[in-house]
């Protein structure tokens, strides 16, 4: 899939991000991890909306960290645009492997990618660089029930990077020195709201003959509207480092 072009007409890349990104601002400020001394991390940050509001709501650095050119393109692009450049950095890293010292962030943000990145590494990098008693919020797919024998092929297959139901996804994080300290259910509503600019392209490459590429969209997405709606939850995690 042309991922690039599929996401061409939303900035958000993964399940309500802006949720996520107003409950990272609301923990982060009543942590008291907000002005010009502070600084945190995004992981995956995609095209950059969740650093630049952090930034811009409170106050503090951020480094913003993907590994796939074309999103960083469309970070750097946002950062210049907002006049964020002093507060904003945008570097091209893996989340398995992030460049900064041990401890050295108040705070980080992983939106909609943990699983994605790989777990536990990803957890483990998070309490690497975060410093104790700081803060991480993470927003993921967990299972909220398997099926229960095999489905039909009309449901595809699940992505393999969900592994975890939420009890079990919070153990994980326990284990790489996250506690969680607060978690939140995503509507359903969000899951429709992600999918509607893409479902525009669809109807856009349809109308211009790219019948193939609009069937790749409808279909992939109706089948992950499919098990959203029948078996997971996308969930908003805020986590502490362990002291």
């Amino acid at each position: 899939m042309d991922f690039a072009r599929a996401f061409a007409k939303t900035d958000y890349l993964t399940v309500g991000t802006q949720r996520t990104i107003d409950l990272a601002i609301a923990a982060l400020t009543q942590a008291g991890l907000s002005g010009k001394d502070q600084c945190l991390i995004d992981v995956a940050g995609g095209k950059g909306v969740a650093g630049c509001d952090l930034a811009s709501a409170l106050g503090c650095a951020v480094v913003v960290c993907d590994r796939y050119p074309p999103v960083l393109a469309d970070s750097e692009a946002r950062v210049r645009r907002l006049g964020l450049a002093d507060r904003v950095a945008v570097v091209a890293a893996d989340g398995q492997r992030l460049p900064l010292r041990d401890g050295s962030v108040a705070a980080a943000t992983c939106i909609g990618a943990a699983s994605i990145i790989g777990i536990p590494r990803i957890f483990e990098e998070l309490a690497r660089v975060v410093r104790r008693g700081g803060l991480v919020v993470v927003s993921d797919v967990v299972w909220r029930e398997r099926p229960i024998g095999p489905v039909g092929s009309e449901w595809g297959e699940p992505p393999a990077e969900i592994q975890h139901a939420l009890p079990e996804y919070l153990s994980v994080m326990a284990a790489a020195g996250l506690q969680a300290e607060a978690t939140h259910q995503h509507p359903y509503s969000d899951w429709e709201d992600y999918i509607a600019p893409i479902m525009e392209v669809a109807r856009e490459a349809r109308a211009s003959g790219e019948g193939e590429f609009a069937d790749e969209l409808e279909e992939g997405f109706a089948v992950e509207l499919r098990w959203a709606a029948a078996y997971w939850d996308y969930v908003t995690i805020v986590a502490r480092r362990a002291s």
